[in-house]
């Protein structure tokens, strides 16, 4: 997959699903979500619906493994436009 395929980063914010909307405007109910999780952060961009217009409550967690091996875990919420759907 080409680098354009994969979801703008500057799109993923940490701020809540109802911050984003109470910024934007009164239209929480327009939208589709999806869960987008990834243990790397190129893969959760992949993951990201094309369709999406941001994802909000964006996570990066880092963990150790039973054999303290360090893991990274990513995981946000794509809003999708009804419009598009």
């Amino acid at each position: 997959m080409a680098i354009d395929d994969k979801f703008p980063e500057k799109k993923v914010l940490t701020i809540s699903m109802r911050d984003y909307v109470e910024y934007c405007s009164d239209r929480e109910l327009e939208y589709v979500i999806a869960g987008v999780h990834a243990i790397n952060f190129d893969e959760f961009l992949k993951k990201v619906p094309k369709d999406a217009e941001i994802v909000v409550d964006f996570r990066a967690i880092t963990f150790s493994d039973n054999n303290f091996n360090q893991r990274d875990f990513y995981s946000g919420t794509a809003l999708i436009s009804r419009k598009n759907k």
